[in-house]
């Protein structure tokens, strides 16, 4: 009563995340600014908090083993592998203090208080942004539990737990951001780039896991 199956389709899926930063750290990029000067844009955040999601379409190709006649309640597990077609990453940011200085090496000078430059402190502060994407592998398994719903027992209920794990980087670019844009018309117009785009993220791959219900 062992069976083997080849399981394919398309999945629709949607991931969300969260993170946050520590207070008073300081974030470095280097830009160029108005007159164009190089210097370090620092930023350091206060209740910094980023939220991220992404919608994307699934095509797997597992490999499933089910114990137990269909009259019965089956034992299963499947693995394989899965090509995942992602959309942007959308994030929304916000921050209870922002403050943004330049660091001008050529003159040891730090430049703290000229909001009409891009420097200075912005309160209560709130942005969205993007990132772009690439499509890549994932690996997948999955085991749990089906129940016959029909006299025949060909459609069950599936109840267990899966896991994804993706081999690839989903960032599309190799561009390092700062966490802030540097705006050097008003320092209450800067916007986020996120924490995903920064040098210190390099790679960025998808895993997930969780309860999995469905119908077959």
């Amino acid at each position: 009563n062992n069976h083997f199956k080849i399981l394919t389709g398309i999945e629709f899926f949607r991931y969300q995340s969260k993170a946050t930063l520590a207070d008073n750290q300081v974030y470095r990029h280097n830009q160029i600014d108005d007159v164009g000067s190089s210097f370090e844009y620092r930023v350091v955040t206060t209740g910094y908090t980023e939220t991220q999601s992404i919608s994307a379409l699934r095509i797997p190709l597992m490999l499933q083993f089910t114990t137990g006649s269909l009259n019965k309640t089956q034992w299963y597990f499947n693995a394989g592998g899965k090509f995942m077609l992602p959309g942007k990453i959308n994030l929304k940011a916000n921050a209870s203090k922002l403050t943004t200085t330049g660091y001008y090496p050529d003159v040891n000078a730090e430049v703290h208080d000229l909001p009409q430059h891009g420097f200075g402190v912005v309160n209560n502060w709130q942005s969205n942004g993007s990132y772009s994407t690439k499509s890549g592998w994932l690996l997948s398994a999955g085991t749990g539990f089906s129940f016959k719903l029909s006299p025949t027992g060909k459609t069950r209920l599936y109840v267990g737990v899966y896991a994804d794990y993706g081999l690839s980087n989903l960032k599309a670019g190799k561009e390092s951001l700062s966490l802030i844009t540097y705006n050097s018309q008003n320092v209450a117009n800067v916007r986020a780039n996120g924490s995903m785009g920064m040098n210190e993220v390099a790679n960025l791959k998808l895993m997930n896991f969780g309860l999995q219900l469905k119908l077959g």
